[in-house]
């Protein structure tokens, strides 16, 4: 038997059958997992020793990609973005545009991945809530590119499933949903990162995601655990809309969004509820809330 080496640090293969990219990080399986007492994000945790200022940064010390990860964690409690106030949240995404601006400067980083995993449900292996930041060395393939005349985000939206809208921002439920509640914000303004967003318009942003998080939580009266990720562009020269992508894991309440073997094997997506209706229902919750 040919034994081969095992290589500990993280690394990008491609299959040869499909030609599907994947980072293997064997690192990653040492990380701890906390959900009871000795929280490493609170003060006096592991991650943070002193008292602090949330929120804050710092290097993931099991990161999936060597020395681009970064953890940002929200407050210095446990109130996360569906009890959070929209200053607070404004707060991280002003955290969330500088760090991004940080990792992108890097050498061979063509996009920053800002993205969430709410709740054990979704993958978090922390329950204090936080985010984290991938510096790749690739951009999503699925992400969509391209000028004003030509971007989705610049073009009227539709009514019926339109959820909300403001001077700066527009919460929305897409056309062809990765999962049943499935909500995305769009800014206004044809803009490509964060750091590109004016303080008003970065507060109409949390204030949208505020919303929008309540919004998901109240159509499944529990904390939804959702997958969010920022699709923004970093690259000198090139250009897309900046927007926020929130995705609920439950298909009801007490029952969580598995994929099939058709959705594995192909790619494809299959969702048992009409996204107009998900915006509809998104918009009564919201109105009750008001």
């Amino acid at each position: 038997m040919i034994e081969q080496s095992v290589q500990t640090h993280p690394r990008l293969a491609r299959d040869d059958w499909s030609g599907r990219l994947v980072y293997i990080a064997p690192a990653r399986s040492a990380r701890p997992v906390v959900n009871g007492d000795g929280c490493p994000f609170c003060a006096g945790g592991d991650e943070a020793p002193h008292p602090f200022v949330s929120p804050y940064a710092f290097a993931n010390r099991w990161p999936a990609i060597a020395g681009r990860c970064e953890v940002i964690v929200h407050s210095d409690d446990h109130d996360d973005f569906g009890t959070m106030s929209p200053d607070r949240i404004h707060r991280v995404v002003d955290l969330w545009a500088e760090r991004s601006a940080g990792i992108g400067s890097l050498p061979d980083v063509s996009c920053v991945l800002v993205f969430e995993n709410r709740g054990a449900e979704a993958g978090a292996t922390v329950a204090h809530p936080h985010s984290q930041l991938f510096g790749l060395p690739i951009r999503p393939v699925h992400w969509v590119s391209g000028d004003h005349e030509r971007c989705p985000g610049c073009t009227s939206s539709d009514p019926g499933l339109t959820v909300q809208e403001s001077a700066h921002c527009r919460v929305e439920v897409p056309q062809a949903p990765l999962a049943p509640f499935t909500v995305r914000i769009v800014t206004r303004r044809h803009v490509n990162d964060l750091a590109g967003l004016q303080p008003v318009e970065r507060a109409s942003l949390a204030h949208a995601l505020a919303t929008a998080v309540r919004a998901l939580d109240g159509l499944v009266a529990r904390p939804m655990p959702y997958h969010l990720w920022v699709q923004q562009e970093l690259r000198p020269g090139a250009t897309a809309h900046l927007a926020v992508h929130l995705v609920g894991l439950l298909r009801s309440p007490s029952r969580l969004l598995n994929l099939g073997a058709a959705e594995t094997a192909t790619g494809l997506r299959f969702t048992p509820i009409d996204p107009y209706h998900v915006a509809a229902q998104v918009r009564a919750v919201m109105k009750q809330a008001r």
